[in-house]
């Protein structure tokens, strides 16, 4: 199985293509192709580390967490229904894993020296994804504010752009609780940024 480290930026955007090439791939993976497999890992996770990441804070935890997903993506691909979208169906196993993570430790924190330690390809990332450290650390010191749900849905919402009706499925809630959570977040990021300016 590849390693989350390995090939690490290979991933090209946020938003999954759901073509013809992904039920491919999927349908070799159920097929017990081991390449299919890291293929799909080389196309998601870059997506599935920058949501744990920013659900977690802390580079280690995300990638237990990563490893976690990738796992269960490995152990219950047969149950994946083809004709849903593949991206609700990962994702949703991305925030279960990173609730069970929360819920069941405490999660490292991350300070920008532990995080200057980091692999080269997750400082790579981290500077593609926030661009300096300040940003990082005041990205970071928010979402500490967010309950996990809150961030969950900020997260899929407003930084992936995923509809609300796919985020409903992801995190188990209607859209109005995930409108309601995205109100709470947004608010909450208004007064930090008051706060912090």
């Amino acid at each position: 199985m590849v390693l989350i480290r390995e090939s690490f930026l290979n991933y090209e955007n946020n938003y999954m293509d759901e073509s013809g090439n992904l039920k491919e791939l999927i349908t070799s993976i159920k097929n017990g192709d081991e390449n299919a497999f890291e293929e799909l890992v080389k196309k998601t996770q870059k997506s599935v580390f920058s949501i744990a990441f920013k659900m977690i804070g802390n580079w280690h935890d995300a990638f237990d967490v990563c490893q976690e997903v990738y796992l269960k993506i490995f152990r219950y691909i047969d149950s994946y229904d083809p004709d849903k979208k593949f991206q609700v169906w990962l994702y949703k196993i991305v925030i279960n894993s990173c609730y069970n993570l929360l819920n069941s430790r405490t999660p490292r924190t991350s300070s920008l020296d532990k995080i200057e330690g980091a692999p080269l390809e997750v400082l790579n990332f981290l500077e593609e994804d926030y661009g300096n450290k300040q940003l990082l650390e005041k990205a970071l010191t928010f979402l500490n504010l967010l309950s996990p749900t809150e961030r969950a849905v900020f997260i899929l919402r407003d930084v992936q752009n995923i509809p609300s009706k796919e985020i409903s499925k992801i995190v188990g809630c209607t859209q109005i609780t995930v409108r309601r959570h995205s109100n709470n977040a947004r608010k909450k990021m208004r007064t930090f940024l008051e706060n912090v300016i």
